[in-house]
């Protein structure tokens, strides 16, 4: 009996000394947890043990060059979306003066006129992520105002109508006149929209795109889902990532706009999830908002 005590007395002790060695560890570790692109200061800890202070030296050295590294990456796509649209505007001009000038090449211009629109979409849509960046404080936190859903997403379905008579698709929803939701109305158009052009590109003629939204226990959720091509679910994993496009769809594309939707999503401090469409086929894309109204 005496050694099992002096056993557990050891044990204790051994416990309280690793305990207190092992603190300045875990509040290093948790402190770096902590970091995210918003906050790069340097980790500030008192009675930094000498073994520590190596570390926290090269970490504290490393984060001023990952902020300026994430300053620079921002400045740029801005600054380059900025100075590329000028010119992109100018050569749309001169096509369309051209096509007037000379009737018999219009086919060749009507080509080039397409890619013009690829890339200041392309660039349009640089604009929007440099926005929405973690870094812009301008956005963040977001303001929110209480919309009724379904006169919302209808104000959105309506300038794509024609569209989507020209191709023949049904574009609908099915949201609840009485459903409310707290969220950045702006931002959330933005989402809507993209979702709403990636579904009428990738559905073929005759299709159907439907909106839907409900509420879980996580949040909002709205739902755009069609029965087009879709899209394997090995690759839904990556498809919000930036450039991202599935090979052998035949359309054309940045691979931009879902990566809108997910930032968009983490604004409102919700998700962005994929799934099987309409029919059984196509895609659903689904936006999780934590925004909801207040009680």
């Amino acid at each position: 009996l005496p050694a099992f005590i002096l056993f557990l007395i050891f044990a204790g002790v051994q416990v309280w000394v690793s305990r207190k060695l092992m603190a300045p560890l875990n509040q290093v570790t948790a402190l770096v947890t902590q970091k995210s692109p918003r906050d790069l200061s340097p980790i500030q800890i008192e009675k930094l043990p000498g073994e520590l202070s190596p570390l926290v030296g090269s970490i504290n050295a490393m984060l001023p060059r990952l902020s300026r590294a994430l300053e620079a990456e921002q400045r740029f796509t801005s600054d380059a979306a900025h100075e590329l649209r000028t010119p992109l505007s100018a050569l749309a001009m001169k096509a369309q003066l051209l096509k007037r000038q000379y009737p018999e090449v219009e086919p060749a211009l009507l080509a080039l006129t397409t890619d013009i629109n690829r890339a200041t979409s392309l660039i349009e849509q640089l604009l929007q992520l440099a926005r929405l960046d973690p870094l812009n404080d301008d956005i963040h936190p977001i303001t929110e105002e209480e919309i009724a859903l379904a006169d919302y997403v209808e104000g959105w379905l309506a300038p794509h109508r024609e569209v989507a008579r020209q191709k023949g698709i049904s574009l609908t929803h099915t949201i609840p006149p009485d459903l409310l939701a707290r969220v950045n109305p702006g931002l959330l158009g933005i989402a809507l929209r993209n979702l709403i052009e990636n579904a009428l590109i990738y559905t073929e003629q005759g299709g159907k795109i439907e909106v839907s939204a409900g509420v879980k226990e996580t949040g909002l959720t709205l739902t755009v889902a069609d029965n087009g091509v879709g899209v394997p679910p090995e690759h839904y994993a990556q498809l919000a990532n930036r450039f991202y496009r599935v090979l052998g769809t035949g359309k054309t594309g940045s691979g931009l706009g879902l990566s809108i939707v997910k930032r968009i999503a983490e604004l409102h401090r919700g998700t962005l999830t994929f799934g099987e469409g309409l029919d059984g086929k196509g895609l659903s894309v689904t936006v999780t908002c934590a925004y909801l109204p207040q009680k």
